[in-house]
């Protein structure tokens, strides 16, 4: 009898994946004045795959069955080894968005193995691998530059009885995709755990893991990606 077992591995953000089929960049920016927008994949190895596309509007809810404001074009398709696929993405909704800031979407996509006909009575453990990508719907009448988005950014500390904090502020139309917050105490460099990216017009607040008097404090950094998936470092300064 023929068994077959899948595997679900779901990957998320930005994280480093051994997945065969792989997508051109990090991240989708989508122009609001474009109608459509071209995706170019990438089948590494010699093997066969499926792969099914669909966008979903929270990272949480990624059923492809959940109607979207994009469509995937083609959403499921054949690629033979080492070839590529272009998709396109088209914003397919009535729905107008904010036009002062970025409208946060993301870009699923699974990839199955094509099982060979003269294999297909052997057992077989099957690895389907889903991606996940950000899409950025960008207006143009953001009023800062994208450029500028890490200079904006400030800080503020504060502490409870236990701990103290650190709050990020992000003042611009765009997503901050932080990675990384360091700081420096008593001639040591830390690392602040679970960082992640803050939404335009907003503020996230972050554990510094014990409790730190402010004025001992400096060289309050981080790490951010740009559209291009490059990680810079830039140091921000205390919000007035």
């Amino acid at each position: 009898m023929r068994t077959i077992i899948f595997i679900f591995i779901q990957l998320m953000l930005l994280q480093t994946v051994h997945a065969a089929v792989t997508m051109a960049g990090t991240r989708v920016i989508f122009p609001a004045e474009v109608a459509d927008k071209t995706i170019q994949l990438k089948n590494n190895s010699e093997q066969p795959f499926f792969v099914q596309m669909w966008v979903s509007d929270q990272l949480e809810n990624s059923n492809k069955n959940q109607p979207s404001d994009f469509v995937v074009n083609p959403q499921f398709f054949k690629m033979s080894g080492n070839s590529g696929q272009a998709v396109r993405l088209f914003y397919s909704s009535h729905k107008v968005l904010p036009k002062d800031r970025e409208s946060l979407y993301y870009l699923n996509f699974k990839q199955i193995p094509a099982l060979e006909k003269d294999k297909s009575d052997q057992n077989k453990l099957v690895l389907v691998v889903t991606s996940k990508f950000k899409i950025l719907y960008r207006p143009k009448t953001i009023t800062s530059k994208i450029e500028d988005l890490p200079k904006n950014l400030s800080y503020t500390i504060s502490s409870d009885q236990v701990s103290s904090f650190i709050t990020i502020d992000n003042p611009t139309g765009y997503y901050a995709n932080l990675t990384q917050i360091f700081f420096d105490h008593s001639g040591k460099t830390t690392e602040v755990e679970n960082v992640d990216m803050i939404p335009p017009f907003s503020s996230k607040k972050f554990n510094l893991g014990k409790k730190i008097n402010k004025n001992t404090l400096s060289n309050i950094s981080v790490t951010y990606i740009n559209d291009y998936g490059a990680y810079l470092k830039y140091q921000i300064k205390e919000k007035p």
